[in-house]
């Protein structure tokens, strides 16, 4: 996947972990300190989120970012490590 191309794997598992928990858009959203926007346009595949957008979904979702990693890669994503 080309750099700056979001993952939609990275945008479903994000999704389907928010859903299993269960929280609303607007909980992760407030807890990591992001928009719901932003958060939707991640679940939907539309936005690359940089590793601190992740790192603050993934605390917000009670999850660590290996795990997070791991359901990607379960589900046939990559999880890319650019500088940014």
């Amino acid at each position: 996947m080309p750099r700056g191309q979001a993952d939609p794997v990275l945008g479903e598992v994000l999704r389907y972990t928010r859903e299993d928990r269960p929280m609303k858009r607007e909980e992760v959203a407030a807890a990591a300190g992001l928009t719901i926007s932003t958060v939707g346009s991640i679940e939907r595949g539309e936005s690359d989120p940089s590793w601190s957008t992740l790192k603050a979904m993934c605390s917000a979702l009670g999850i660590t970012f290996v795990e997070l990693a791991r359901r990607v890669e379960a589900a046939g994503g990559a999880v890319r490590f650019d500088r940014r």
